[in-house]
């Protein structure tokens, strides 16, 4: 949640949720979604799918929201873990 103490109108909740599972060591599969509710706006709340691949200590993650609709959107991310 983010709050603006000069602008309460300003205000909104955000949430980021994943489940999934490891079929092997390098391999991650699953379902996400995300939801974005500003104050005194209808809550919107998208679906998708995850898919991340370790390299060594390099992750790869992609996920795809809005599979199958008009609005279907990517993200990408590369991390390093130490």
């Amino acid at each position: 949640m983010s709050l603006d103490l000069r602008d309460s109108q300003a205000n909104f909740f955000y949430n980021w949720a994943e489940l999934s599972y490891y079929p092997l060591e390098w391999l991650q599969l699953g379902i996400t979604s995300q939801q974005t509710k500003i104050k005194r706006m209808i809550g919107l709340i998208e679906h998708g799918l995850l898919l991340d691949l370790v390299m060594e200590i390099i992750p790869l993650v992609s996920y795809l929201f809005n599979p199958g609709g008009d609005d279907v959107f990517y993200i990408f991310s590369l991390g390093v873990d130490f």
